[in-house]
């Protein structure tokens, strides 16, 4: 009896046990896809392929599943995360002849759950793959630009930002960040909560799915999933970085374990030498003040070694970049910061830094006339039916830093307009002229010109 009531009193602790591992679970909102065929198997691997243009992500799930012959429910349920349960697809890796999945089934009143009936020939275990798409994982870039006392050269260091918000924990991911734009027409984080999507919504789905899987055969190695848990390496991790049509694809090389709310911040690039062209601007109708900018382009550097990383080489994402002046005693100044757009290889790369009280400008109206006046026979009189504004216009420009600056200034002018002045200048477009000068340490410089604005008739079409 003594044995048999310790049988019972072991049993009922861990009923206990097991009860308050759910209550936990329940208050804490522990969220985890999972499987349930009779024990939920652990992930063998899994990998995420995030794209920055949208709040989206393709996960590929590898758990291994015990089959019996004949008739199989395999449940799968996604409760406090993001994911688009129409996604969600499960397919074999081996045995593909001997499984089938017969149909995909939504039980009511189970919002966060779905179940597939899958008939299976053979017994044993069978590695599958579950695939969804999921909101909640997004990446950013960040760079930090480093310039010379002398600001002719920079050094771009780039990272990369991953955040989950999703509401699942991945545990060492292999994880890919996709530069490139998609357009989707739903989010995805409406779609979870919602029924199925439009017609054009899984098109896309499709269309990246398509994408990422070519991308994988073309690549050697690294872009499919590895047949064995890849070890996370010692070294700091790098980023492979592979083309692929429209999109671009970046590797983390080895796993990631990506919690819930968490970000983690990984290095991108690093490239030293880099040639800048430093440009002050004025435009009345875009800068009233003097401001200043880095210009330069993402294309290889000439004459750097082989080995050493460079531009060119792939699209820059969009990010914040931080610009830091080193001085020649090692000194660093913080210089300014902007957020720059998507740049393909070849595009300028143009940093505004912001005003610069050290160059000036100084505009003066000299002369304001009415002239060429036209008119026409109007019953008995006559009247005016077109004329010029002639403005005379005078600039005075000053540098009065200790280094030789290039100094733009745009002008934007309404209707039909013309200039007349000895200055070279480039028109860039119906309403803006833009005169370029270049001033040496602390030189002063002033142009003129004739702004002539034709009126009614005198207009020219």
């Amino acid at each position: 009896m003594k044995k048999w009531a310790s049988i019972i009193l072991e049993l009922a602790l861990a009923v206990l046990a097991l009860m308050t591992v759910c209550e936990y679970a329940a208050l804490h909102g522990t969220a985890q896809a999972a499987v349930d065929i009779v024990t939920v198997p652990a992930r063998d691997m899994v990998q995420l392929t995030i794209y920055n243009s949208e709040d989206i992500t393709l996960v590929k799930d590898r758990r291994t599943l015990t089959f019996k012959k004949g008739e199989n429910q395999i449940q799968f349920s996604w409760a406090n995360t993001l994911i688009d349960p129409t996604s969600v697809e499960i397919q074999p890796l081996k045995n593909k002849n001997d499984i089938e999945v017969l149909d995909t089934t939504y039980p009511a009143g189970r919002h966060e759950t779905l179940i597939w009936n899958i008939e299976s020939k053979i017994v044993g275990p069978v590695p599958v793959e579950i695939t969804y798409f999921t909101s909640g994982l997004t990446w950013t870039a960040d760079y930090v630009a480093l310039a010379d006392e002398k600001e002719e050269k920079i050094e771009l260091v780039g990272k990369v930002k991953i955040t989950n918000s999703s509401g699942e924990d991945y545990e060492n991911a292999q994880t890919r960040l996709v530069v490139g734009t998609i357009n989707l027409v739903e989010r995805i984080a409406d779609l979870a909560g919602r029924g199925y999507p439009r017609k054009n919504v899984r098109e896309i789905r499709q269309k990246m799915k398509k994408a990422v899987d070519r991308w994988e055969e073309e690549c050697d190695e690294g872009g499919a999933m590895a047949e064995e848990p890849m070890e996370a390496l010692e070294k700091e991790k790098g980023i492979v970085k592979e083309g692929l049509s429209e999109y671009f694809i970046y590797t983390i090389e080895g796993t990631e374990t990506v919690q819930n709310n968490w970000s983690k911040r990984l290095p991108s690039l690093a490239v030293t030498e880099i040639p800048i062209k430093v440009v002050y601007r004025y435009s009345d109708a875009r800068y009233r003040q003097v401001t200043k900018f880095y210009k330069f382009k993402n294309r290889k550097v000439e004459d750097k070694p082989k080995e050493e990383p460079n531009l060119g080489e792939e699209p820059l994402p969009d990010g914040m970049v931080r610009v830091f002046k080193r001085f020649d005693s090692g000194s660093l100044a913080f210089v300014g910061q902007q957020f720059i757009k998507y740049m393909p290889i070849g595009e300028e790369v143009e940093i505004n830094l912001g005003a610069d009280p050290d160059v000036l400008i100084e505009r003066k109206i000299m002369k304001i006339e009415k002239t060429n006046m036209t008119t026409e026979r109007w019953g008995n009189s006559s009247r005016v039916v077109g004329y010029d504004v002639k403005y005379d216009m005078k600039t005075k420009v000053r540098n009065t830093k200790e280094l030789p600056i290039e100094f733009e200034i745009e002008r934007s002018f309404d209707g039909d307009w013309e200039l007349v002045t000895q200055m070279k200048y480039d028109k860039l477009d119906q309403r803006t002229a833009r005169f370029v000068l270049r001033l040496a340490p602390g030189e002063e410089k002033e142009f003129e010109y004739t702004l002539i604005q034709h009126h009614g008739k005198n207009a020219r079409r």
